[in-house]
């Protein structure tokens, strides 16, 4: 099987999954691809298996194998995810939370890494795993951020109020960012042996210019694109002249991937930049010329989305599932989401927004914190050669696993109970 054979595969079987949902009631249409996908894949086996015909199963795994998900999910798909979840954020609520935003996406995520790191290098020595705090760290990289992808997808589904929406959305958006920058640090600095001054701020000013620098970026170029270009009002037919608007954005967006790989700067972190200005620069439209764009971005938003899943759920065919790794997997389930709660209390609680006046927010943040094909393409990424890469890939599979099923499936209801109560999502501070 050929690499654009496979491709097609993933697209047919990806698309008739994406519609059976939709014919569903209720149904989230994520949650159901990757359930899918694991009983395809199953099914695949099993009959495989009872013709005899396993050879040519196996013969599909080189392919899979030669795949750069790094850059498949990182620097192909993400950009496009994120651009086109930052078109809905509403702009002047971010703008009005930016200290509990901000708060979440940076604080919560280096409070996580850091709080994971420790927990899990404390399991590894009561399992007997010998491996360097190096590897826990790199782990805590991989599923520190909460995925986007999965956390937009699930939201679209929820009834919250605009602000809520803003809050969240933006700290997922954020978030990954930093995760991804995270990431890269930790493996460009992994032989470091000794920190000193210089060294510390080498790390820093490394992180800085990633991380920063990648929205600063985008927004400059969102600028220099859309500043004199979106005007309300233009006399031309209002799908010709959204039109002409689809194929500027589609240019600021791969644009700004080229400058981000020129720069040495995240390009998740300058699409969100540039889709953040480019929220803002849609509000100068008409409804009907921003509908337009909506629905396209949309509609690429999920094919990507509902592909990232399936591929979420082939990945399953190389878990391993022997004692120690099953028993670690576990651990990571049941750490991550004690993790999740602590990091997410501490960080608002330090900037006195009250748990009683918001307990909305914390309970969705924390059940929300859904991890997904990010933090897989993340772990799929590590070197070979680096100790413990097939562990940390089970471990984040595992989290994966539970948070897009788990808690995605159960937060619909639980908000409803909360709702329910009449609890109030205000911001006190």
């Amino acid at each position: 099987m050929t690499v654009i054979m496979l491709i097609y595969m993933v697209i047919a079987l990806t698309s008739t999954l994406a519609y059976i949902s939709y014919c569903i009631p209720k149904m989230q249409s994520n949650v159901f691809i990757l359930i899918s996908s694991w009983v395809f894949f199953a099914l695949c086996y099993l009959t495989a298996t009872s013709l005899g015909q396993t050879e040519q199963l196996m013969a599909m795994f080189p392919v899979i194998h030669q795949i750069d998900y790094y850059s498949l999910v990182v620097d192909g798909m993400l950009c496009y995810l994120l651009f086109a979840g930052c078109l809905h954020v509403d702009i002047s609520s971010f703008f009005e939370n930016m200290k509990v935003i901000l708060t979440l996406a940076i604080a919560t995520t280096m409070f996580s890494f850091l709080l994971t790191a420790a927990t899990i290098y404390a399991v590894f020595q009561w399992l007997g795993i010998d491996y360097p705090l190096v590897s826990c760290f790199l782990y805590a990289a991989v599923i520190a951020p909460t995925d986007p992808v999965a956390v937009l997808a699930l939201l679209k589904s929820l009834d919250l109020s605009k602000m809520l929406y803003a809050k969240i959305a933006s700290e997922s958006l954020l978030n990954d960012g930093v995760g991804v920058v995270l990431f890269v640090s930790v493996l460009k600095f992994r032989h470091l042996t000794t920190l000193d001054g210089k060294m510390f701020l080498d790390m820093v000013l490394y992180f800085l210019w990633e991380g920063a620098g990648g929205l600063m970026v985008g927004c400059l170029l969102a600028v220099i694109f859309l500043r004199y270009s979106m005007q309300s009002g233009r006399s031309e037919d209002v799908g010709f002249a959204s039109n002409k608007d689809v194929f500027l954005l589609l240019a600021l967006l791969n644009t700004g991937y080229l400058v981000s790989q020129a720069l040495h700067v995240s390009p998740p972190l300058v699409a969100v930049g540039s889709g953040l200005y480019t929220s803002y620069a849609l509000q100068s439209l008409t409804d009907q010329q921003r509908s337009v764009l909506y629905v396209f971005w949309d509609t690429i938003d999920e094919i990507l989305n509902y592909i990232l899943f399936f591929i979420v759920g082939f990945q399953s065919l190389f878990v391993d599932l022997s004692s120690l790794h099953a028993r670690a997997m576990v651990w990571a389930v049941m750490l991550n989401f004690l993790v999740r709660i602590v990091s997410v209390s501490l960080p608002l609680l330090s900037i006195r927004v009250g748990y009683k006046q918001n307990t909305t927010l914390y309970k969705v943040l924390v059940i929300g914190g859904l991890k997904g094909g990010l933090s897989l393409a993340l772990a799929l990424s590590i070197p070979r050669d680096f100790p413990g890469s097939e562990l940390i890939f089970d471990m984040a599979y595992a989290v994966v696993a539970f948070t897009v099923i788990v808690q995605g499936l159960s937060i619909e209801r639980y908000l409803k109970v909360i709702q329910s109560r009449k609890v109030h999502d205000e911001i006190v501070i």
